[in-house]
């Protein structure tokens, strides 16, 4: 007997299921009935928020996956639903009700006695809107769904889809007739599907009234039947049954795939009851919703309406007036976002009754038509004087862009215009910016921070006022500033804009002021001055240290004032920085940056035995001298003193710990190190995390041997330069320079067995501490890298002595440290005591040679791989095929011819 086994899919249901929207009420029942079939399921959501309150709901639940997506991005939602073969989709907008327009509900009530009744206005959010995220969204999920091999969706839908004066479509941007064309769409993608109409969902959102699933007896209808029998009020459903109904569809595919139909409940509760789905089904006879080819093609193709109430409906998330007519009979469903004209008087008092009267589209278009001069004429104000002028001119030879142009200043609304950075910063007039206007006022929620900093030019440019807009854009400067996605030049756009606006909004000046205050170091004199000056005719309470940073800006930490100076606010008693203020609040600090060169005279002589054996008493070194192998000299303005030290030495002679030491002795305003920016950010957080870094690997040669990259062995020299408050500043070439030069010049294997013998030199030296003594030893080490390998010892030592000796130059100031290797200590110093006669003739000429040293050259590791790899294999294998065809084979083959 044999056994066959199958994997869990097709009519025994799927292996992992996602579902997108868990973080709603409905979708979360979805996940967690899922959870306790024990099926694997991914959940999906929009924000860590929602995935927090999910997790919370949840408990630890083992077969719980949690994905961040957007379901407008289709790539975003491939991850998500890699390895799973069942979708259930309960994703949908949220509108939310505009407040103010229930005066007009309780108004309403009250006039009429309660006989005439009002709908509330609705609106919603930014990017959530029911084309974005029922249709647009809903499409994307099937995209990706199909992309990822997902075989069976399951689509969470609404009622009222034939209903085009539903209450849903009229007065929520015709919410379910976007559904209804995902509805479409999915059944058009050859995907295997079943499509779903709950009707309303119990509890309301917002309502904390329990409603148990499992309790009442459920009916699927088709086209709205249960939506037409007020008299069962069959209408209402609880999301713990549309839940259940979800999973027992993905769960049972043989009954479920290629059905849509309705789904409702009865009002009375009874006893728990579990759920048959085909039961549920066989009512129906195995017909389906039925769909036309307009649900299909729906694009709101809107007629305009007149609104009696005499509100404007904004730009975007405008709320939908209530007061508008719903008794037309019109075979396309309006859309409540388009731009209403302000309604005349007359209308504004006779109400409902000239919404009945309104005008066939044709008509509208003609009156808007005869209506443009007159508005040509209105904002005639608002183009120069020179813009007149040139349109006289060119209104006889181009009268075709005459006309053009007079119909995009009288007021034309495109709100699909292009309004990126591009075109912005080429608008020049305020009638072109009026045109522009309903497009950004729609696209800024999602513009990129360059786009962002271009409407503010082009607003400030133009002289360009509208609240909308500014509110807006208010809101979208302050989460980029939160998200610190503004540099210096777009804040500067911004504030200079709303200086020209006349625009104060204290939240957004003070975003800028937390994020900026840190930057003030990179600022010009004259932006600070000008920031200083805006902020200051605002009257802007608050952020005092900004205020203060604006004057005299942060110090660098590399800087030779950097809390050695006196800090003149502290010297007022109003530094508002505090503890992170950049200048010394020691009184006897030096005002000056000359003078902080300048160490204050002891008045104390001390004799020679007092200063060498005083052991810190009376303030000489604690040993005594300094190290032997230290040098001392003077280069211009500063007061040298280099370390030498032995590669992966810490303690003993030569070593960082005694390096270390001098540093503490000396006290020193600056400490030059060699390394470049990258290792000494290695060393730096590894000293700020506490974790001691690593020696590098055995394969790292550059990094083992004497006179190649320190590293790890200078973590003792920094802690022991913030001991005594000096900048500390890296002063090699870049990492990958070197190692780019070294292998340039390592092309002949002779040269590359040289670098390798002293290699082995080096590490056996390292081992045998007590065999090294400075500084005999590093002109030892220098000498035998010299003499087996010249190639490297020309970029080891003599280019990058030449480098630190000119970075030494630029940057010394003061009594200063220089810590390097041993190999390289005689060949810096004697750099640094030469005179810069070849950079004082022909300073271009050494800055080209500096560039040169720091620039990194071409790979050359696909000429080694070829020369030292290919060619070798290749070679060995013709010699093989030859030994082959020539030796081997005939001897193998002559018994065989016998």
């Amino acid at each position: 007997m044999s056994f066959i086994f199958r994997q869990r899919t097709g009519p025994l249901g799927p292996t992992r299921v996602v579902v997108t929207g868990a973080g709603g009420q409905t979708g979360s029942l979805v996940v967690q009935k899922l959870l306790a079939q024990k099926v694997a399921t991914t959940a999906v959501v929009r924000s860590e928020t929602s995935e927090a309150s999910l997790r919370e709901k949840l408990g630890d639940a083992k077969d719980l996956q949690v994905a961040l997506a957007d379901v407008t991005q289709p790539e975003s939602l491939k991850d998500a639903f890699k390895g799973a073969d069942g979708l259930i989709i309960v994703t949908s907008s949220m509108p939310r009700l505009l407040k103010s327009s229930l005066v007009g509900v309780v108004v309403a009530k009250i006039v009429s006695l309660g006989y005439a009744s009002k709908k509330p206005s609705y609106y919603f959010d930014e990017g959530q809107t029911p084309e974005e995220v029922d249709w647009i969204g809903q499409r994307s999920q099937i995209d990706a769904a199909k992309a990822c091999g997902i075989k069976h969706i399951v689509l969470v839908s609404s009622m009222a889809g034939t209903k085009p004066d539903h209450f849903l479509n009229t007065q929520m941007d015709n919410l379910v007739l976007w559904k209804r064309k995902a509805e479409c769409y999915l059944m058009s993608s050859q995907v295997p599907y079943t499509i779903i109409h709950p009707g309303g969902l119990l509890p309301h959102y917002g309502d904390k009234t329990p409603a148990p699933g499992g309790r009442r007896e459920l009916f699927a209808g088709l086209d709205d039947s249960l939506l037409d029998d007020e008299e069962k009020s069959r209408s209402l459903v609880p999301r713990e049954d549309v839940a259940a109904v979800c999973v027992s569809c993905i769960m049972e595919p043989q009954v479920s795939q290629g059905r849509s139909f309705d789904l409702g409940a009865s009002c009375e509760e009874d006893e728990p009851k579990a759920l048959n789905l085909k039961a549920l089904l066989e009512p129906l006879q195995g017909k389906n919703c039925t769909y036309t080819k307009e649900d299909a093609e729906f694009k709101a193709n809107l007629k305009a309406r007149s609104c009696p109430c005499g509100v404007e409906q904004a730009m975007k998330r405008r709320p939908v007036c209530a007061a508008l007519s719903d008794s037309e009979n019109e075979m396309e469903p309006w859309r409540s976002g388009l731009v209403v004209k302000p309604p005349s008087k007359k209308k504004a008092v006779d109400g409902a009754k000239d919404t009945k009267d309104t005008k066939a589209p044709e008509e509208v278009k003609e009156k808007e038509k005869e209506s443009k001069p007159k508005k040509e004429k209105e904002f005639a104000w608002m183009d120069s004087d020179e813009e007149e002028e040139q349109k006289e001119d060119r209104g006889k030879e181009q009268p075709a862009e005459s006309t053009e142009k007079t119909e995009d200043v009288s007021g034309s609304e495109d709100e699909n215009a292009d309004v990126s950075a591009a075109t912005l910063d080429g608008v020049e007039t305020f009638g072109r910016m009026m045109v522009l206007s309903p497009a950004l006022l729609k696209k800024i929620p999602r513009m990129l921070p360059e786009d962002v900093a271009a409407a503010c030019r082009a607003l400030a440019r133009t002289k360009f006022f509208d609240s909308d807009i500014i509110r807006v854009l208010s809101g979208v400067l302050k989460r980029l500033l939160l998200r610190d996605r503004l540099n210096v030049e777009q804040a500067d756009d911004v504030v200079k804009c709303f200086a020209i606006l006349n625009v104060y909004d204290e939240s957004v000046f003070s975003a800028i002021a937390r994020q900026m205050k840190v930057r003030t170091s990179s600022m010009d004199q004259v932006l600070r001055t000008q920031w200083y000056d805006i902020y200051k005719g605002f009257k802007h309470g608050g952020d005092k240290d900004f205020y203060q940073l604006l004057q005299v800006p942060h110090l660098t930490a590399l800087s030779p004032g950097y809390k050695r100076l006196r800090c003149e606010h502290h010297q007022r008693g109003d530094c508002a920085v505090g503890e992170a203020c950049t200048y010394s609040h020691d009184p006897r600090a030096p005002i000056e940056l000359e003078n902080a060169f300048i160490r204050p005279v002891s008045k104390v002589m001390m004799t020679q035995t007092q200063s060498n054996m005083g052991r810190d008493v009376y303030g000489g070194p604690r040993n005594g001298q300094m190290p032997s192998q230290a040098h001392s000299f003077e280069v211009g303005r500063a007061r040298l003193t280099v370390l030498p030290l032995l590669h992966g030495r810490f303690e003993g002679r030569g070593g960082s710990e005694e390096a270390a030491e001098a540093i503490v002795k000396l006290a020193p305003r600056q400490v030059l190190v060699e390394l470049c920016q990258r290792r000494y950010g290695q060393v730096l957080s590894s000293m700020l995390l506490g974790v001691p870094l690593r020696p590098p690997s055995k394969l790292d040669l550059l990094g083992n041997i004497h006179g190649g990259l320190l590293q790890h062995e200078l973590a003792p020299i920094l802690k022991a330069a913030r001991a005594v408050g000096a900048g500390v500043l890296p002063i090699d070439r870049p990492q990958a320079a070197t190692r780019s030069r070294v292998a340039h010049r390592l092309w002949h294997p002779k040269l590359l067995q040289g670098l390798l013998a002293f290699a082995g030199y080096s590490l056996r030296r390292q081992r045998d501490a007590s065999s090294l003594a400075l500084p005999q030893d590093g002109q030892e080490l220098r000498r035998e890298l010299e003499r087996l390998c010249p190639a490297a010892h020309e970029v080891l030592i003599e280019e990058r002595g030449f480098y630190l000796a000119q970075q030494v130059r630029a940057f010394g100031r003061g009594d200063v440290a220089v810590v390097c290797g041993a190999p390289l200590c005689e060949h810096l110093v004697n750099s640094l005591r030469q005179a810069e006669v070849p950079a004082a003739q022909d300073p271009q000429a050494g800055a080209e040679k500096m560039l040169k040293l720091a620039k990194r050259g071409v790979p050359v590791w696909p000429l080694y791989l070829f020369a030292y790899g290919i060619v070798p294999a290749g070679l060995t294998g013709y010699a093989l095929v030859c030994a082959w065809e020539s030796f081997l084979a005939p001897e193998l083959e002559a018994p065989f011819a016998q």
